[in-house]
C-alpha cells in the first residue's frame, strides 16, 4: 500500500509516479492496529525530511505504538533525517511504544555510527 500524508496528495498530479512525494524520495505504509511497517526509498535531506516527519507524526499521534521503518532503500541520509527519527522515537517511547530501524542501508548506518546512535535505536 503506498501512504502519502495528506497535506501533500496535490503534490502528486502530473508527472510524478504514485506514492512519490519528491523525486528521489518513497514512502510506503503497511498499517495494522497499532503497529505500522514505513518503507523509505531514496533520499533524505533537508528537502524530504518535513514529508518523512509529517507522516510519522501522523502515524504515531495515530494509532501507532509500535513502528518499524525499512531503511535499505534509503541512498543518502543527513542530520535532518537524523532529528525526525530521534523525535518519532522520543514520542513513541513517551508513549510507551517502540521504534525499530530495519535493514538500514550502509549510508544510514555510517551516520549512526558517526553520530553515536546506533545504540541508541533498535536495528534489526
Amino acid at each position: 500500500m503506498v501512504w502519502v500524508p495528506a497535506a501533500h496528495m496535490a503534490q502528486l498530479s502530473g508527472s510524478r509516479p504514485e506514492g512519490t512525494l519528491l523525486e528521489g524520495f518513497e514512502l510506503h505504509v503497511d498499517h495494522n492496529g497499532d503497529s505500522a511497517v514505513v518503507r523509505v526509498g531514496g533520499e533524505i535531506d533537508l528537502t524530504s525530511a518535513p514529508q518523512l516527519d509529517e507522516g510519522l507524526q501522523e502515524l504515531v499521534n495515530g494509532s501507532v505504538r509500535h513502528l518499524t521503518l525499512d531503511l535499505s532503500g534509503v541512498s543518502f541520509m543527513d542530520s535532518t533525517g537524523l532529528r525526525v527519527l530521534l523525535k518519532t522515537s522520543k514520542i513513541l517511547e513517551g508513549s510507551g511504544g517502540k521504534l525499530n530501524l530495519r535493514e538500514p542501508s550502509d549510508p544510514v548506518r555510517r551516520l549512526l555510527e558517526v553520530s553515536g546512535l546506533d545504540s541508541h535505536f533498535e536495528l534489526s
